[in-house]
């Protein structure tokens, strides 16, 4: 299925990745967002709190937005994602999951053909 990645609603999309203690999949997360085929620009937000491991170094190297959430677990760490995000999108995964190539295109192909979306 072909994804017209020329034709984009002219809005930033963020992405937001809540992400503790997760260098072992961190990585392959980001280089799965940072190669995504699309025409249009989008920020990577990772939110992480007490990382025991090299989960910041790792967000680093792929030159992401880092932001801290001095409060416990996920739901808090994607809240406080979503609040600082810039987009008028917001898209979330997990740092253990690799997104397919065209996944932010889909993403805004939905709001191309269908303006009236919210979600």
């Amino acid at each position: 299925m072909g994804y017209d990645i020329g034709r984009f609603v002219s809005v930033l999309i963020s992405v937001v990745v809540p992400a503790l203690n997760e260098e072992e999949l961190l990585g392959n997360c980001l280089q799965s967002l940072t190669r995504q085929v699309c025409d249009f620009e989008y920020e990577i937000i990772v939110v992480t709190n007490s990382n025991a491991d090299n989960t910041i170094n790792i967000a680093n190297e792929y030159g992401v937005r880092i932001i801290y959430e001095k409060g416990p677990g996920v739901t808090m760490a994607r809240a406080t994602g979503f609040t600082e995000a810039q987009g008028d999108i917001i898209a979330s995964t997990d740092a253990d999951t690799v997104v397919p190539q065209y996944w932010l295109a889909r993403i805004n192909q939905i709001f191309v053909n269908h303006p009236e979306a919210v979600g």
